[in-house]
């Protein structure tokens, strides 16, 4: 059977998905599309993509597998843009950082005989464009995987190869509960990272806060490697949550502010303690055996897109 996976978007993340796969030895032709069509022949010229298509239709079909590395906004309007194009058994795949409104969207737009399954790296990209990918990206990193209800299960095991050779490690969700989830541990730090720009970047004394902190180091960890447009499209469209978690930061703060305004030392001392505690408890943690769990009960199939039998998920 002729493979082809096309990767849309040929930024930091479609550029380290080609490059990864490639270095997998994977035997299937890469196909990139971006709409800078400078950018997808500099991904090219990287060994991320066997060829790649100026025109999106071109890069689609007969594709086996698409993935869409793309902003959410643009996951849509390509969704609507390929729909006819597609063929038939297609799976779809995406790397948007929030679920529910993309699986909507898949729903509403898809034909019926196309199966979606949403996807999420959770990698930090060090930079945008293609010169900042590189083929390890994804290695040892945990990747959300989504699937609709419509998926066909052996779309489902295609998408967690798919991850697997890149190197990273599968985590099924739902799509409410991977927004909830990634609502305080992705979305939450950039809206704190941006109130304390705002706070500190901000005032008239920036200079002497910046002396005393060398650079904006709770901005250089936090804010991600994307255009502004890019941050508020994922905040909006985890909006739900995020209010629900700004109101708990909100009590949680107030908590810390009246404690330090009763200069209670024994409360505080308690507080800490069992914060730090929980930190470590945090730091310890190991979900990986119930991730496996998970996997497993899709069972084996010898005849998937991506290979004759799924690599089983393992410890590295």
């Amino acid at each position: 059977m002729h493979k082809k996976i096309a990767v849309i978007g040929t930024g930091a993340i479609g550029t380290s998905i080609g490059l990864a796969l490639k270095a997998s030895g994977i035997d299937a032709e890469l196909v990139g599309h971006d709409k800078s069509f400078e950018q997808a022949r500099l991904a090219k010229r990287r060994g991320a993509f066997d060829r790649v298509e100026w025109n999106l239709i071109r890069a689609v079909e007969s594709a086996d597998l698409i993935v869409l590395a793309l902003p959410t906004a643009a996951i849509r309007p390509t969704l609507q843009a390929i729909r006819q194009d597609v063929q038939r058994d297609v799976i779809i795949t995406d790397t948007a950082e929030v679920k529910g409104v993309v699986l909507r969207w898949a729903a509403q737009t898809l034909p019926t005989w196309a199966h979606f399954v949403g996807g999420n790296p959770l990698v930090r990209v060090p930079g945008t464009g293609p010169e900042a990918a590189y083929a390890e990206l994804f290695q040892r990193s945990r990747y959300c995987v989504v699937p609709s209800v419509t998926a066909k299960s052996e779309a489902v095991e295609t998408v967690v190869h798919f991850v697997e050779l890149l190197g990273a490690r599968p985590i099924f969700v739902d799509a409410d509960e991977h927004d909830a989830l990634i609502a305080p541990v992705r979305h939450l730090p950039t809206l704190l990272a941006m109130a304390m720009i705002s706070l500190v970047a901000e005032s008239p004394s920036w200079r002497e806060f910046r002396a005393m902190t060398g650079p904006l180091y709770m901005a250089s960890e936090t804010l991600p490697e994307v255009e502004p447009a890019e941050v508020r499209e994922f905040l909006f469209a985890n909006r739900e949550s995020l209010v629900g978690w700004i109101d708990r930061l909100l009590v949680e703060l107030k908590e810390w502010r009246d404690l330090l305004e009763e200069a209670d030392e024994q409360t505080c001392d308690d507080r800490i303690a069992r914060l730090f505690e929980a930190f470590v408890r945090w730091n310890e943690a190991d979900e990986w055996e119930r991730t496996r769990q998970e996997i497993r009960q899709y069972g084996d199939f010898f005849s998937l897109l991506l290979g004759s039998r799924p690599v089983r998920p393992r410890r590295r």
